[in-house]
């Protein structure tokens, strides 16, 4: 893949007065996220790089799964 930009994306969590409580960053775009039996927030991102000439290598994706929070 070029070394192009590669899009971030990130979750806020927030109390229930509206402050922020904590951020977490990820490189890529967040595609779906699950909150799990186990209270842990799951969250699937696919990085891959934009070309000059389009999504020219949208389909060769690199897949992270993330898991956040504590048991």
């Amino acid at each position: 893949m070029q070394d192009y930009p590669c899009y971030k994306s990130w979750i806020d969590a927030f109390t229930n007065t509206g402050e922020l409580k904590w951020t977490y960053n990820f490189d890529g775009t967040v595609v779906s996220t699950v909150l799990g039996n186990d209270n842990l927030i799951y969250i699937l991102t696919n990085i891959y790089t934009y070309s000059k000439k389009g999504w020219k290598d949208k389909m060769i994706g690199k897949w992270e799964l993330h898991a956040i929070g504590s048991c």
